[in-house]
């Protein structure tokens, strides 16, 4: 979602980002000629396209600005976790474990990250992330700190929600959304016919408050599904035989 609201989408088969208005109508082809597998907007309104190591950075427009080509040592992998954002100023990106890696926007081929985190930015500077802990799946909250890996000061364990669940898939902390803020995640849990998609809505100590049971019928599993803005609307883009669908609801007041 761009400042105004518009939704981008980066078309892989077509290799076009593609804008749509809320109201649905169509905005129009923004980029030819790329294929990046994660996109987010920074602090200044640009566009961040991630493609393998490389991240451009567009205007709104569709204007190329410039281009940073990371360390191809980078642990990055094309997935729906693996994703492109901006924490205060600098170029993010994660690797499978969470391991967040910041650079200078303005240096097109930095050598090294200017600063190494693990897990995403929170509320406060505190970190988020997911790990196993005895098999079940633990979504920390911690105190900004380094890879060596923070303490952890609060914290909540995922158990499933459905009787027929054998077991939980991907546990992604999404961003923080609502007047007070609440931590948005995404998980996966596995029965013996279906995966189902549930949104988990939590408060800043860890305690689940909601949560949603999404759609789940893709055609491809290698995009984000889904993205909460900062009110607590949640806008789900959904892959069919006629199209792409995107939906909207409210999941944090």
């Amino acid at each position: 979602m761009s400042p105004d609201a518009d939704i981008y989408v980066a078309d892989t088969i077509h290799r076009q980002i593609k804008r749509w208005h809320p109201n649905g109508q169509f905005g129009g082809i923004v980029v030819h000629n790329v294929r990046p597998t994660a996109l987010a907007f920074d602090n200044r309104g640009n566009l961040l396209a991630l493609e393998a190591h490389t991240v451009k950075v567009f205007s709104k427009q569709g204007e190329l600005r410039r281009t940073l080509r990371l360390p191809e040592n980078l642990p990055l992998i094309e997935g729906y976790a693996q994703e492109v954002f901006d924490e205060n100023g600098l170029v993010g990106v994660n690797d499978p474990d969470e391991t967040v890696y910041l650079f200078d926007p303005n240096l097109p081929t930095p050598k090294e990250p200017l600063q190494i985190r693990k897990g995403r930015r929170g509320e406060g500077g505190r970190r988020i992330f997911s790990r196993i802990e005895n098999r079940k799946v633990e979504l920390a909250i911690a105190e900004n700190a380094d890879e060596r890996g923070p303490a952890t000061v609060q914290h909540a364990f995922i158990t499933p929600r459905f009787s027929d669940t054998i077991r939980l898939g991907a546990v992604i902390y999404r961003g923080m959304a609502g007047a007070k803020p609440s931590i948005i995640c995404e998980t996966e849990e596995i029965g013996p016919q279906s995966v189902r998609l549930v949104v988990r809505v939590l408060a800043s100590d860890g305690k689940e408050t909601a949560a949603y049971e999404l759609p789940n019928r893709y055609f491809t599993t290698v995009y984000e599904k889904f993205e909460v803005l900062p009110d607590g609307t949640l806008w789900q883009m959904l892959t069919t035989p006629q199209g792409v669908t995107f939906t909207s609801r409210r999941v944090v007041p």
